[in-house]
């Protein structure tokens, strides 16, 4: 298992996702490609993943990675270095807590907008 997806529509529900398959996925080596402008921004950054902004960008980042063992060793390696350096037990309890904070934000304006 070489190729790690994180799949996401742009949905309320999901704005509110955390980053954890890329955890999981950086924790077993795996190189990832993500869904853009979602809960993987910030991650997959300075090469630590391949983030799609559309549909087609997902098959070129397959075929990309697929065809290069040292691409997805080079993305891979580069995400274990920041997993070490900033996803901590304490980072991540930290972010589930903010992640509760959005959607209660996000269901505060939904329910402002319904009334």
């Amino acid at each position: 298992w070489h190729i790690g997806i994180c799949p996401l529509d742009h949905t309320p529900y999901n704005r509110v996702k955390t980053n954890t398959k890329w955890v999981e996925y950086t924790m077993a080596g795996v190189a990832v490609i993500a869904s853009a402008d979602m809960a993987y921004d910030e991650c997959c950054a300075d090469d630590c993943g391949v983030l799609v902004e559309d549909p087609g960008g997902w098959l070129a980042a397959l075929r990309e990675l697929s065809s290069s063992e040292e691409e997805r060793f080079r993305i891979a390696s580069n995400a274990q270095r920041k997993l070490v350096e900033l996803y901590s037990p304490e980072k991540l309890r930290s972010q589930v807590l903010s992640t509760f904070d959005l959607a209660r934000v996000l269901y505060e304006e939904a329910k402002s907008r319904a009334a």
